[in-house]
């Protein structure tokens, strides 16, 4: 899911939260209850993403690092095409970190 489905399905829901509020809790009108809830709603997506995202853009860092390679599963190596410091595991890979720890 990407910011702009995410927005598409939050505007809607957003307006509607900020007219009930606005009928419910005359205090502040409609516009500045609108402003509210979307201020909280993009901090708390944006907050969710970048947890979301830790991971990959933790293994693209230390991928980038020199003398360093990141094995890992084949959707996060995928999703780094232009980092070739982050392979996707495979068993011949995976037999050699084995072999190579073992000793």
């Amino acid at each position: 899911m990407n910011k702009t489905m995410v927005m598409n399905i939050l505007t809607p829901l957003i307006a509607a939260l900020a007219t009930y509020l606005a009928s419910k809790v005359p205090l502040l009108d409609q516009a500045t209850w609108n402003t509210l809830i979307s201020t909280i709603a993009v901090s708390a997506v944006t907050a969710a993403l970048a947890y979301i995202n830790r991971p990959l853009a933790l293994k693209d860092t230390v991928g980038g690092m020199e003398h360093t390679t990141v094995v890992t599963d084949k959707v996060s190596a995928d999703a780094l095409p232009k980092n070739n410091d982050v392979i996707a595991a495979t068993p011949g890979i995976v037999a050699e970190i084995k072999k190579a720890t073992q000793s």
